[in-house]
This record gives C-alpha cells, sequence and structure tokens, in this order.
C-alpha cells in the first residue's frame, strides 16, 4: 500500500503542513481501503499485524483483531517529561504523535512499543518490547569486536532513529512458506 506523508516546509516536518495536506491524505485514505477491502475479500486472516498503518475499518468490520507495532505510547511519555525543552516541535506533536497515540489506542486490540527501558506503559493496550534492529545493523555490529564498544555502563548519550513503514527495508517474501504474499 502506499504509504500516508508527513508534510512540512523548509526541509522540517511541520504538524500544521500535514494538516493543511488533509484532503490528499484522505483521498489516499479511500484508495487504501478499497485496496484492503479486495485483498480482504481474497483472504481471510485471523489476525492483522500493521506498522504504521491507519486504514484499519476493514479489518475492525469483519472482527479481525489487530496488532500494531508503534513508538507514539513511547514518544507521548517521553514529551510530556520534557515538553518545556521540546517546544520547537510543539504543533508536530500534537497534531501527529499525540493523535497518532489516541489512534492507537482506540483502534488496535495490542500495541507493540519498542523501547530501550522497561518502563510502565500509559495504557495496557501497549507493550513495551526491545529494541528492533534490522538485518543490516546487526550484520555491522557482528563485525565490530567486543573491544570497539563501549560497555553499556559507560554509555551516556545514546541517539535512537526510528522510522516509520516509508523507510522500512525491502523484505522480499519469495521462497517463504506463507498463505499470503507481501503487498
Amino acid at each position: 500500500m502506499e504509504s500516508f506523508f508527513y508534510s512540512g516546509t523548509n526541509g522540517r516536518i511541520s504538524g500544521w503542513s500535514t494538516f493543511r495536506s488533509i484532503s490528499v491524505l484522505l483521498c489516499l485514505a479511500k484508495a487504501k481501503k478499497t485496496q484492503l477491502d479486495a485483498l480482504l475479500e481474497q483472504i481471510c486472516p485471523d489476525i492483522a499485524i500493521v506498522d504504521s498503518e491507519y486504514v484499519l475499518s476493514p479489518l475492525r468490520r469483519r472482527g479481525i483483531p489487530i496488532i500494531a507495532l508503534n513508538t507514539s505510547e513511547m514518544i507521548v511519555t517521553e514529551y510530556l517529561k520534557r515538553r518545556h525543552e521540546a517546544s520547537g516541535v510543539t504543533s508536530h506533536f500534537w497534531f501527529v504523535e499525540f493523535s497518532d497515540y489516541l489512534f492507537h489506542r482506540h483502534f488496535c486490540d495490542l500495541v507493540l512499543s519498542p523501547f530501550p527501558l522497561r518502563t510502565p506503559t500509559r495504557n495496557p493496550k501497549f507493550r513495551r518490547i526491545g529494541l528492533i534492529a534490522r538485518r543490516s545493523v546487526l550484520q555491522a555490529a557482528s563485525r565490530k569486536s567486543a573491544a570497539e564498544f563501549p560497555s553499556p555502563r559507560q554509555l551516556r548519550t545514546v541517539v535512537f532513529m526510528l522510522s516509520g513503514s516509508v523507510h522500512a527495508s525491502n523484505i522480499s517474501f519469495e521462497g517463504v512458506a506463507s498463505p499470503s504474499k507481501s503487498r
């Protein structure tokens, strides 16, 4: 499916610009709904696992449980702890991230939230899981010797780069025993 997008100005994501793109996003949502309806007419899954997907009404209408992979709960928690330090992203937070959190809380049955620490979630629908690393990152890390990496206790500042499905790796399902192919 074609991905939704964030809009921006001057190379920066903007909640206001994304909000102004609502008519384009609504047209895209309609096309995605039609595509998902057609797929669900062909296959009858027992469960749906989604990542950065927001057209869920065909799944909900058919009573198919939805598990989402999403970081919005963690982002909301961390932003609200530090909102005075993050004033430059306020519009993006309220229009995109907080809305994303409310969407997942309301429309999904379970939300897996990758996070580096075992801390409580804001709502029982969300479950913190360990961080997810792309295979290429794991392969690059395995080529380094243990002496080249600092111990976890030596780390003071860490950057976590998260992305939605528009930036995802291209995964080949050829030769994989599966009742359906990736679309």
